[in-house]
């Protein structure tokens, strides 16, 4: 079970990971040297927490269009209903249900977004 989801950025070389890639986190390890690592679900070895943006939780929004997020799409996002100024996020690179009905969890390279269709 992960703790959290973290994006890779890089700096690896002949590395497993892809860069923008969302993985889940499943153990943090302080090393004696005071650097943070973690060890990946499905993912041998550790990995410096250096090399990860941990994922921010934005908080709820809707989609400003009707349909729910796809991997490899953007979103436009409103935060309220008769809300007039929407915004654009990164590439979705991960979408997951929620525990309520028609709400799901959008991660982007950076950031999470609990997502509702406007409909």
């Amino acid at each position: 079970m992960s703790i959290f989801k973290a994006s890779y950025i890089g700096g690896l070389k002949d590395c497993c990971l892809k860069f923008g890639e969302v993985y889940k986190v499943k153990r943090i390890l302080a090393k004696d040297n005071g650097k943070l690592f973690f060890i990946l679900e499905e993912i041998e070895g550790e990995y410096e927490s250096s090399l990860f943006h941990e994922l921010k939780n934005k908080g709820f929004f809707y989609l400003a269009s009707g349909e729910i997020p796809k991997v490899g799409s953007y979103m436009r996002l409103i935060k309220h209903k008769n809300d007039m100024n929407e915004f654009m996020t990164g590439e979705v690179k991960v979408v997951e249900n929620s525990k309520i009905p028609g709400v799901y969890i959008a991660y982007t390279e950076k950031n999470a977004y609990s997502v509702s269709s406007i409909i």
